[in-house]
């Protein structure tokens, strides 16, 4: 999976939580992302620049976006 930018992560610090988790997910389902690992990697990118949180990510996911 390719890194994130630092165009598209400072864009998404802008933006609220479920606008950045559903835009993380969509770019990964246009680049081909079909494993777990893919989508976690992303996850942890965003968490660890502080744009999302563990919490968030778990919510969203709960809520079934």
């Amino acid at each position: 999976m390719a890194e994130l930018d630092p165009e598209t992560l400072d864009r998404w610090r802008t933006l609220p939580p479920r606008a950045v988790y559903t835009e993380a997910r969509a770019a990964l389902h246009r680049v081909g992302a079909s494993s777990s690992e893919d989508f976690l990697e992303v996850y942890e990118t965003l968490v660890a620049e502080g744009i999302l949180t563990w919490e968030e990510i778990e919510r969203f996911e709960d809520e079934g976006q």
